[in-house]
């Protein structure tokens, strides 16, 4: 008998060896997949939370009472708002108006201060609606000039 046969190909055993163990690290990795898919949602909400108390500071800095173009933050008018802070040395003003509304995500609280006849402080508050793990609230202050 010829005992020095070409072996060629896999033996059954060695097969279902190679799935088992390809089995094994396929399970592991799935749990960390996982956790890296839920870190990645919820940076993204947090950058959707600074993004809003960005914008909102950003139209209070730059409102311009010559240009009237319907501009509003949640559901209240930028010329309503800017009135409302240049009425009072200091006021708290809580949006959306309609805390029901579904159609905003966050609870926005506007704080502002005057520090002398030319210098608002502003502090903006943007809270989830529906607490998510690990989002917390995002809090942005800032000195602007009056508009």
């Amino acid at each position: 008998m010829n005992k020095n046969k070409n072996k060629k190909g896999f033996l059954l055993i060695e097969v279902i060896m190679g799935l088992f163990l390809l089995g094994i690290i396929v399970v592991n990795c799935f749990p960390l997949l996982n956790i890296a898919i839920d870190n990645i949602n919820i940076v993204k909400r947090k950058v959707n939370i600074v993004f809003v108390a960005e914008s909102i500071m950003e139209k209070i800095k730059f409102y311009d009472y010559d240009f009237l173009d319907g501009e509003s933050i949640f559901d209240m008018e930028l010329k309503e708002l800017v009135d409302i802070f240049n009425n009072s040395d200091s006021v708290i003003v809580k949006l959306p108006i309609d805390e029901e509304n579904r159609a905003y995500e966050y609870f926005c609280t506007i704080y502002k201060n005057d520090i002398n006849d030319k210098l608002w402080k502003i502090s903006i508050h943007i809270s989830p609606k529906v607490d998510k793990k690990n989002v917390k609230d995002v809090i942005l202050q800032s000195i602007i000039p009056k508009p």
